[in-house]
C-alpha cells in the first residue's frame, strides 16, 4: 500500500466520523439548566453527657481498632528512649569552599578559602585532611575535595585580562 492511498483512507475515515459526530450533536435536545434547590441540613441533637463519653471511651479501649491481635503491645512506647537511641554526630560540613589559586607544577598545591577550622587562604596539597574533608587530587585547574557524603570539584575561574 502506498503512502497516498493510506492518506486517502485516513482522510475518508476522518470525514465519515466527523459527519457522524455532527449528526449526533444536532439530534441532541438542549434543555436549560434547572435551578438547584437547597434544603436545610437535618438537625441532630448531640448528647454530650459525661456518661455517654465515658461509655464511648470504654468501648474504644475494648475494641482497640489499631491492633490485629486486639491485645495491648508488649513493648511500651517511650519517645525519649527513641531520641536517646539515635546518637547525633557532628553536623556535616556545608560551608562554601572557594578555590583562590593553584601554585607550582607537579606536585600541585592549592589555595582554598572556607576550610573548617582554617584561616582564609590555606595552602593545601593532595591528601591533606581538614576535619572530615579530604583533598583528593589537585591538577592544573581543578581540586577534588571529598566529604563523607559528597564530592566537590573546585575549578579556577578564568578572569578577564
Amino acid at each position: 500500500m502506498t503512502a497516498w492511498r493510506m492518506e486517502l483512507g485516513l482522510s475518508v475515515a476522518t470525514l465519515a466520523l466527523s459527519l457522524v459526530a455532527v449528526y449526533r450533536w444536532g439530534g441532541m435536545q438542549h434543555q436549560p439548566p434547572q435551578a438547584a434547590t437547597v434544603s436545610a441540613a437535618p438537625t441532630t441533637e448531640a448528647a454530650t453527657s459525661a456518661a455517654l463519653l465515658s461509655e464511648a471511651a470504654l468501648a474504644a479501649m475494648e475494641q482497640n481498632p489499631f491492633r490485629l491481635s486486639r491485645a495491648p503491645s508488649d513493648v511500651a512506647f517511650v519517645p525519649r528512649r527513641i531520641a536517646m537511641a539515635t546518637p547525633s554526630g557532628p553536623p556535616a560540613f556545608r560551608g562554601l569552599l572557594v578555590l583562590k589559586g593553584i601554585v607550582g607544577g607537579p606536585p600541585w598545591h592549592a589555595v582554598i578559602d572556607g576550610l573548617p577550622g582554617q584561616p582564609p587562604g590555606t595552602m593545601v596539597s593532595a591528601g591533606s585532611t581538614f576535619e572530615k574533608l579530604v583533598i583528593r587530587t589537585i591538577s592544573r585547574d581543578t581540586v577534588v575535595v571529598q566529604a563523607p557524603d559528597t564530592v566537590w570539584r573546585l575549578t579556577l575561574m578564568k578572569g578577564t585580562q
